[in-house]
């Protein structure tokens, strides 16, 4: 077997783990970090969590993209997965906008039928 020169080889030669690749979470998660400069609201903590789950939609998105499209080159769907993982970052970052500008507690209360209005 040659020895692998590029990224892109190494993750080439890389086993799947129960049909994911662990290189495509990698090349996803380095997309994320790409759009790190765009997505300035979020902390350091939201960045990271926000590049794992990109990673993570990356590794689970690039076999549903090549089933869908066909493309059965590795270099192609690495490239996908960066771009998965760009998106991804802010996807993750409108998911922690809404989540931190829900009124939970109004929510809640509704769902358990306390009015917090005295209608007067």
């Amino acid at each position: 077997m040659p020895e692998p020169t590029t990224i892109a080889a190494a993750a080439d030669s890389a086993t799947p783990i129960w049909g994911f690749s662990i290189s495509t979470f990698v090349f996803g998660s380095i997309g994320s970090l790409i759009s790190w400069r765009w997505a300035p609201q979020l902390g350091f903590v939201a960045k990271v969590t926000g590049m794992m789950s990109a990673g993570g939609l990356a590794m689970f998105g690039t076999p549903i993209l090549k089933q869908i499209s066909g493309v059965t080159d590795q270099s192609y769907l690495f490239g996908a997965a960066g771009l998965i993982g760009v998106f991804g970052l802010s996807i993750t970052a409108s998911i922690f906008d809404v989540i931190k500008d829900t009124k939970w507690g109004r929510i809640i209360e509704s769902r358990l039928g306390k009015n917090t209005d005295s209608g007067s």
